[in-house]
Order: C-alpha cells, then sequence, then structure tokens
C-alpha cells in the first residue's frame, strides 16, 4: 500500500500489508480468493437509515478541473512508469495494486522488496508556501519544489495548473532509509512527466463500470449514514470533504475515520478476513488495538479491476476506544446502506 497523498495518511497506513504490485504502462486486473465467512460481532444494529429511508441528495457534482473530473482521471495511465525506469541499482517501477483516486501510486522495487513509494495525488488548494520552496519550468507548467525531509524521506513536488493541485512526493518504504539523491530524483522525474502530461492535454479517464461508486458525494453519505450519532466511537465527529468528493474524513475527539474509494485488482485484499456485519459483506484487512480497517468490494470495472469502499480507523493519542473494529464495521455498514448498496 503506497498512497500517501495528503488526505489519506492515516488510511494508507492502515491498509499497509495489502498491496500487490503489477508492471506495465497501466492496470492489470485480477481475482480475489475467498475464505468462510464468520459472524458479526453485533448482532443488533443501531437506529440509521437504509436503501429505503435514507434521504438528501448523495451524489457527487462532477469537477471541471485542467485534467477534468480529477476523481475519474486515469493519473496512471496518463504518467506511465517510463520516467522512473533506469534508477541506480537497476530498480523497477511497478503500479500499486491499489489504487486511490484521485491520485495514482507506484512503488520502485529491487527484485521482490519495495524501496520507495512515489505518488501523485489531486486535491484544491495552491502549493505551500514554504521555507526553501524553489521552482523550475517544465513544458510551460511551474513545478514548485520543496527541501527533503530527512527524517521521513519526503520530498514534496507541486504543480497547480489552474483549479487543481498536484501534488508528488516520496516515501520510503517500510525498513528503508531515506536517500535524498534517490527520493527527490523520483519526485523529480514524476513531476517533470506530470507537467509533460498537462502540456498534451486530454487526461485518459479511468474504465469505470455504469454505477460507478464515484458517483456518490462520500461525505454526503456518511451524513445521510447518521454514523456520527448512532456510534459512540464516532460521537460529534466532524466531516470534511476530500479528494473532490471520493473521499470523506470523520474527526471525533478521540478517533480518525476516514472513508475512500478505491480500485483493486483483487476482490479481496491480501491477508484479509471475510466477514459480515448488519447484512453487508465486509472484508477485514486490519484489527489491532488503534487500528481498524475494512473494505467492501462492489463492482467490476470493464478492465478487470473491483471498485471498493474502504473505511479506515485509527485512534487519537493515547485514548483508548472499546470495541474500535467493531465499530469501524458498522460504520462501513451503515454508509453501503445509506448509499442503497449492498
Amino acid at each position: 500500500m503506497t498512497w500517501r497523498g495528503p488526505l489519506v495518511l492515516a488510511a494508507v497506513a492502515l491498509l499497509a500489508g495489502c498491496t500487490p504490485v503489477v508492471t506495465g504502462a497501466g492496470s492489470v486486473g485480477g481475482t480475489g480468493s475467498a475464505v468462510a465467512p464468520r459472524p458479526s460481532a453485533s448482532a443488533t444494529p443501531p437506529v440509521g437509515p437504509t436503501a429505503s429511508t435514507a434521504t438528501g441528495d448523495i451524489l457527487r457534482t462532477p469537477v471541471t478541473s485542467a485534467i477534468g473530473d480529477p476523481v475519474t482521471a486515469d493519473l496512471c495511465t496518463a504518467i506511465g512508469l517510463g520516467a522512473l525506469r533506469g534508477f541506480p541499482g537497476s530498480l523497477t517501477p511497478v503500479f500499486d495494486g491499489r489504487q486511490f483516486p484521485p491520485g495514482c501510486s507506484v512503488s520502485l522495487r529491487n527484485g521482490t522488496k519495495s524501496v520507495l513509494d512515489i505518488t501523485v495525488y489531486a486535491s484544491s488548494g495552491l502549493p505551500a508556501e514554504q521555507k526553501g520552496r524553489t521552482t523550475r519550468t517544465s513544458s510551460g507548467e511551474r513545478i514548485y519544489s520543496y527541501p527533503f525531509v530527512a527524517a521521513t524521506g519526503e520530498c514534496r513536488r507541486e504543480l497547480a495548473p489552474g483549479s487543481v493541485l498536484l501534488t508528488v512526493n516520496s516515501v520510503p518504504a517500510t525498513g528503508t532509509q531515506p536517500n535524498a539523491d534517490l527520493d527527490c530524483a523520483s519526485t523529480d522525474a514524476m513531476a517533470t512527466r506530470l507537467a509533460a502530461v498537462l502540456a498534451a492535454g486530454n487526461v485518459p479517464r479511468l474504465r469505470l463500470p455504469t454505477q460507478s461508486l464515484t458517483r456518490f458525494d462520500a461525505c454526503a453519505v456518511t451524513r445521510a449514514s447518521n454514523l456520527t450519532t448512532t456510534l459512540a466511537a464516532f460521537a460529534n465527529g466532524e466531516l470534511t470533504d476530500q479528494g473532490f468528493g471520493a473521499s470523506c474524513e470523520v474527526r471525533a475527539p478521540s478517533v480518525f475515520l476516514f472513508f475512500n474509494f478505491v480500485l483493486a485488482n483483487t476482490a479481496q485484499p491480501t491477508g484479509s478476513t471475510q466477514t459480515t456485519e448488519f447484512g453487508h459483506l465486509l472484508f477485514q484487512s486490519t484489527a489491532e488495538p488503534g487500528l481498524c480497517s475494512y473494505v467492501s468490494t462492489q463492482r467490476r470495472t470493464p478492465d478487470g479491476r473491483y471498485e471498493q469502499m474502504a473505511a479506515s480507523a485509527t485512534v487519537q493519542g493515547a485514548q483508548q476506544v472499546t470495541d474500535l473494529c467493531t465499530q469501524t464495521a458498522q460504520a462501513l455498514a451503515l454508509y453501503l446502506s445509506a448509499a442503497g448498496l449492498n
């Protein structure tokens, strides 16, 4: 799992270890495995909406930007892997098997070992004002470069073509030491390629199924689910729209919850277990004290991938939350019900 755009650092960490990768110029489909279901930890759902009772507008308004609607922009196909080939040590770039629109994540690997994760993510806003920031121009686009962060290995680059901010970042893989030369050369190469893509225009669209999950406004669905009033862990949570409506952040006093849209090569995340909650089939990909994540697979895409909705929760600070994993599964189930999904 590598996507570390500005809005889902926590969610990405929750899903770590569940990402096959693929090589090539675009995305490759796959099939998922299945295991026997286990009973849900909760037999009776809290009071909340169902597909027949949820009200309000839960549909997302498509956005117009330099890359079209960012949520449906196929940034992986647009950027490709060519710019990241030829690095020292014969490192091989591969697309991650789980992608989080509006973005694309790539890993540089030494054989089977991941060395560096590079991501590009689309958001609203302006380039960050930061000491040490420099600029350069490539393909007519201004690229903002930020100082290398030795403690984390991050080497951020930003482009701001009109009404969208494109952030390119690097994070060393677990167990790998930050390397300023490699980390910054990688983000520079991707930023340069991204500038060329913007100059050419016509960013391709993701191949999505009819009635794609991208039609939903994630925070509108979250609001309709009433989960912040029915689940104690997320009580009084504040909702923040992210990813041009594809994702939603819920910040409760002691818990961070994140819903995000996923495109995956497999129906079931590697290493996950199958469960049901309020009649919804879910895959539990992380279950640790203070750290829980679940995925619901909904539809197959025309290119053989799977549309999924993920819910990830983590405890803030030293707080203790009773039944965090159960309530995270319930939150995803309530979201699905509010959207009228299986």
